[in-house]
């Protein structure tokens, strides 16, 4: 048995922290797939934006819960944006704010749920990280001598 998809949650994605184009592709996908589901998405510019501004050229109903600041701002957004969701979107970097902050909810929540109730989350349009070399540093005058006639 499947949770059956009527919302989608749409969060995250900071401007320069997701790949724009894999958002486009991947609602195209979602509105081929769910045409009559309704979407909610987040406030935040960037992908959110970007998702808000499609839904509106080919006409798909969504809905954007309000930033109450006094509430707790992001967060507060945040659980109003996938609280009613069977499928919940992420885009961006896992570290983002929002990003973050919708799968440590997710995780929390469903952990109480049954298999066949738990939510979907796909991790979209995330820019990958980039490998860093580790840095050595020589500590006494005779290791940085020997690494420069090495």
């Amino acid at each position: 048995m499947k949770r059956a998809v009527h919302t989608i949650a749409w969060v995250g994605g900071r401007p320069g922290h997701y790949i724009e184009l894999n958002v486009t592709k991947f609602l195209r996908l979602v509105l081929d797939k769910y045409p009559d589901a309704e979407h909610v998405v987040g406030s935040d510019s960037g992908a959110e934006a970007q998702v808000i501004e499609y839904l509106r050229l080919v006409g798909a109903t969504f809905t954007q819960p309000p930033i109450h600041e006094m509430y707790g701002g992001k967060t507060t957004q945040v659980c109003n944006v996938i609280q009613d969701a069977d499928v919940i979107v992420c885009m961006g970097t896992k570290t983002g704010g929002r990003v973050k902050l919708a799968l440590e909810i997710v995780n929390r929540v469903d952990t109480c749920r049954e298999e066949w109730n738990k939510r979907h989350v796909h991790h979209i349009a995330f820019v990958p990280a980039k490998k860093q070399e580790p840095k050595t540093k020589a500590r006494s005058k005779k290791q940085r001598e020997a690494r420069e006639h090495a």
